[in-house]
């Protein structure tokens, strides 16, 4: 880093119009990012703060509980330092409105970021002007914006770039430096592998940096700067396979202590280099990168392709050595040298994505791709200006500024505040439904059943902020309805507004996902509890159907959106039953929706035991399936049951009779008895003959009639 001293030498030797032009640069990155000092609103990942129970008011309890449910998570996907300020986050948030003391944080690492940045590659951007307009639209670019909008749960994220950059001015001070080379080395690896153990995708930013300075550098010929380009890749692929044996060496301690941890599929830290992979992969890579807008807006397909071609021909004519004969086929190798080592590097910066097990390739893992384009403008537009203009020193860095980072700049104020609209249209539709709930008062009483209608995926933003973000397959991330991207994070909005509606309440948010039945009768057991379940507003019908055996209270996030999903509700009614003894409370009636612990008959009961069974309509099946109260307690299942049905409930028949259930799959769940044929009856009878040999309880946990 540098020191206090050595800014205030820095800044007492530069011109005023240079001064004035730092101050400037550094006033349109505040500029940029203002909105998001200005407002409350909550990002995707942010919504995690809310996934503790609402009543839990202690600082140090949930980060206790958010330390030891993510290291272990973080060690397995090779980001074992990524979490702290995520917990930190957890710790202090209690409500919504706390999140805002906190973002000045994550804005103070994006100013560092930009300073240090461009103090590492002023020297091969001719000056700090032309260095922090370069570090300054780096900080505007998706995959760098998107993360900085997630708050403290990503701000470790923006660290990892601080760091990769101080790993290579530690590299590069040992080249320079015969003495303590060595130091230097060993802290550029340190501070690399902190990186990768934040974030890997990130951390490549030190082969971007070592192109440009490839690119940029006064020192040395061509070939000298492409050896040492070489010899620095071959540095960080060393230690690129010392942190995939750190990782896997901690992920063997992990398991030793906590026993088999559990799969996390993609997200495991697993080599993948199959060829035929790892070639479709590349294809992938260089289809993205022709795709991809270059900067923080939309642009025409190819954009950022003719910004390499255009780097690579400035790059070829300016290595040109000084009265070179055959100039223009010098040239032209040159440029092809630079084209090829360009797309090489670039290439070997998707690294941690192209040789895992992930799934597509997403803007943020591409973060080396924007450093690459900020630094590929500004050089060819110098290049431009030098030569075809004829301008130098502050009149070039002016008209970098002007030309460059003032519109990049206003076109992250407005996706700063598009991100903010975004996130609020979301959190005032939840304020607006659950507050309506409860002053009526059936959301916490009546009806404690929340259905939300998610957006689709195909249209994840509110109307009106579709169309002035790129939401083409390769745009970005931002200003998106956290709704339509993780499901699982609606029952933290929920739990969020409620906390904001009633603070001292004591109910429980059950997450039953997409299971509207079943999941929901069992949470609604139990009056505290409010079950919360959603469904898919994505696919071509503008109606989806949902079957429930309760009303559910609505909140329809879609219709933010220009393709709003209307839900269609049919209310199941269950069957009624009954039973020949109960002990205590536990009674049949939750039999059809396995609510455990299930029917228990009277202790050492006598046989038969019956269970009655009336449907609300005639019901054709030819299975009956049986669910033991638990795996522990097979010996309390039925054994031997007698089945019978009638149409009018007078006259019975019996359809099928099994002398041993004991020896089905009792252990992995479900016991089905197929009938000999199917049936058609409105009511049904079980009579239990015997159980698996306990001689003091008869219990059941579940029935499914199909």
């Amino acid at each position: 880093m540098f020191s206090q001293k050595d800014i205030f030498n820095f800044w007492k030797s530069q011109k005023v119009i240079i001064k004035v032009l730092i101050v400037v640069v550094l006033g349109l990155v505040v500029f940029a990012y203002l909105p998001t000092l200005q407002f409350d609103y909550v990002t995707q990942d942010q919504w995690r703060a809310f996934r503790y129970p609402s009543n839990e008011q202690s600082y140090s309890a949930r980060l206790g509980q958010c330390s030891s449910e993510l290291y272990s998570f973080y060690t397995q996907t090779g980001r074992p330092f990524v979490w702290p300020t995520e917990c930190i986050e957890h710790a202090f948030v209690g409500e919504i409105s706390d999140f805002k003391y906190l973002r000045p944080l994550s804005f103070a690492v994006v100013i560092l970021t930009v300073v240090y940045l461009a103090s590492i590659i002023s020297s091969v951007t001719g000056g700090a002007v032309t260095a922090l307009v370069v570090s300054a639209v780096f900080v505007t670019a998706p995959a760098y914006s998107f993360m900085y909008f997630q708050g403290l749960p990503a701000l470790m994220v923006l660290i990892s770039v601080v760091l990769a950059a101080a790993s290579y001015n530690r590299y590069i001070k040992s080249l320079a430096s015969n003495r303590g080379r060595y130091k230097h080395l060993l802290y550029s690896s340190l501070l690399f592998l902190a990186s990768c153990m934040i974030y890997p995708a990130f951390a490549f930013i030190v082969l971007t940096l070592a192109l440009v300075k490839f690119a940029g550098s006064s020192v040395g010929g061509f070939v000298t700067k492409l050896i040492d380009l070489i010899v620095t890749m071959a540095f960080y692929g060393l230690l690129s396979g010392i942190y995939y044996l750190f990782v896997k060496l901690s992920v063997l301690i992990l398991t030793h202590f906590q026993g088999n941890l559990p799969s996390l599929g993609s997200y495991e830290v697993s080599a993948q280099l199959s060829p035929a992979v790892v070639l479709g992969r590349i294809s992938e890579v260089a289809n993205y990168f022709f795709m991809m807008p270059p900067m923080n807006f939309p642009a025409f397909h190819g954009a950022s392709f003719a910004i390499l071609v255009a780097f690579s021909v400035a790059l070829g004519f300016t290595s040109l050595p000084p009265n070179q004969k055959n100039k223009y086929l010098t040239a032209s190798v040159l440029v092809g040298i630079a084209f090829f080592v360009s797309c090489a590097v670039l290439l070997s910066s998707t690294a941690p994505w192209l040789f895992s097990k992930m799934g597509g390739l997403e803007t943020r893992h591409l973060l080396p791709f924007y450093l690459f384009i900020c630094f590929a403008v500004v050089f060819t537009l110098k290049a431009i200006l030098q030569s075809v203009f004829k301008l130098g020193g502050e009149k070039i860095s002016m008209a970098i500024v002007l030309l460059v980072l003032v519109p990049i700049s206003v076109v992250q104020n407005k996706n700063s505040f598009l991100e903010i609209a975004s996130t609020r249209a979301e959190i005032e539709m939840l304020r607006s439904k659950i507050s309506k709930g409860v002053k009526t008062g059936g959301l916490t009483t009546r009806n404690r059943f929340i259905l939300v209608v998610r957006p689709s995926q195909f249209t994840p933003r509110p109307i009106g902020i579709e169309n002035l973000l790129t939401d083409d397959k390769y745009g970005n991330d931002n200003a998106v309805l956290a709704s339509s991207k993780n499901p699982v994070s609606i029952p933290w909005m929920i739990n969020a507004v409620l906390r904001e509606e009633l603070p001292d309440n004591n109910l429980n948010i059950v997450d039953c996902g997409f299971d509207t039945e079943s999941c929901v009768a069992n949470a609604l057991a139990n009056p505290k509890n409010i079950a919360v379940a959603y469904v898919n507003g994505s696919g071509a019908p503008k109606s989806v159907f949902i079957k429930s055996q309760t009303q559910p209270y609505v909140i329809n996030i879609s219709e933010l959106t220009s393709k709003p999903v209307n839900p269609v509700i049919k209310i199941v009614e269950s069957p009624t039953i009954s039973a020949t003894s109960t002990l205590d409370d536990f009674g049949p009636q939750g039999l059809f929706m396995e609510i455990a612990p299930g029917w228990h008959a009277k202790r050492n009961p006598e046989y038969p035991q019956t269970l009655s069974i009336e449907f609300k309509e005639a019901k054709y099946f030819d299975t009956i399936s049986f669910l033991p109260q638990d795996k522990t307690f097979i010996a309390r299942a039925p054994k031997a049951v007698r089945i019978k049905t009638s149409s009018d409930g007078k006259l019975w028949r019996t359809v099928a009779q099994v002398g041993d259930m004991c020896s089905y799959n009792s252990i992995r769940g479900w016991n089905k008895v197929n009938l000999p044929s199917k049936v058609e009856a409105r009511y049904l009878e079980i009579d239990i003959l015997s159980n698996c040999g306990d001689p003091e309880f008869l219990t059941l946990r579940g029935i499914k009639v199909k």
